[in-house]
């Protein structure tokens, strides 16, 4: 997958084998996550207040779009988001 340059930020995605998402990226700095799901390939989402930990867990987690779908999309108010066209 190719690295998304998004308000500045250029993340490196990684592929993934997910039924749900098809790339994950990270910046430390601003902790934020940018993921791409399958069903809107064409979009970007954002996510701010990811912190170094979280992300490492969803990273390795056995299921990334379990995960996500546990710990981060539930908490709309820790974890606001940000949608972009890409």
């Amino acid at each position: 997958m190719e690295n998304l340059t998004i308000n500045g930020i250029t993340y490196t995605m990684t592929a993934t084998d997910s039924k749900a998402i098809t790339g994950i990226g990270y910046d430390r700095t601003s902790e934020t996550l940018c993921i791409v799901f399958k069903y809107a390939q064409d979009k970007a989402y954002i996510y701010s207040n990811v912190n170094y930990q979280k992300n490492t867990w969803l990273a390795n987690a056995e299921s990334y779009g379990s995960h996500f779908h546990a710990k981060i999309r539930p908490f709309a108010e820790k974890y606001p988001f940000e949608t972009f066209a890409i």
